[in-house]
């Protein structure tokens, strides 16, 4: 995301982070928790982890070196989605909201790069759910979830989202 960065907005940026050290199995947030910070993985990896309800945490994945995670932080306080934790020792670059509305006023160019990036992931993982409905558009009984072959449940009976979604394909 800031590859294309000059020396003086690389300052900018670098004075606005601040770097945390992490051990094993040290987590950055909890999901749930009320975001207000994006980090940049400097060095070491991290695990991203998910609990739905009472049933065991699943693991959404691993990032590195580099990777920007949490970034949706800076622009909506939601909740965070999933549990952030090092999987070895690692440094991050924690940026906070207030950082970032700082970095507006004396750093436009790594405010407008953030906030690019930002809206780049998003439509990313807009066009992977188009995808996925598309996907679906072969047999509409089938979710993300389930193989094209699968048998599902019949569109009446499917309730949240894919409830919504089914009502949505009759309507069209």
């Amino acid at each position: 995301m800031f590859q294309d960065l000059g020396d003086a907005d690389l300052d900018a940026l670098l004075a606005s982070l601040r770097f945390r050290e992490l051990e094993v199995p040290e987590v950055v947030w909890s999901q749930g928790d009320v975001g207000d910070t994006m980090v940049v993985v400097c060095y070491g990896r991290v695990g991203v982890y998910t609990r739905d309800g009472e049933g065991p945490e699943l693991e959404l994945g691993q990032s590195g070196a580099g990777e920007i995670l949490g970034e949706m932080a800076c622009i909506d306080p939601a909740p965070r989605s999933a549990t952030l934790a090092a999987l070895e020792t690692t440094l991050i670059g924690e940026l906070s909201r207030d950082a970032l509305r700082m970095l507006r006023e004396h750093a436009p160019n790594v405010y407008a790069t953030i906030l690019s990036g930002v809206i780049g992931d998003v439509t990313r993982r807009l066009r992977d759910v188009d995808a996925k409905i598309d996907a679906l558009g072969s047999d509409p009984k089938a979710s993300p979830a389930e193989p094209a072959h699968a048998t599902a449940e019949p569109a009446s009976e499917r309730g949240g989202f894919w409830g919504v979604l089914d009502r949505w394909r009759k309507e069209r």
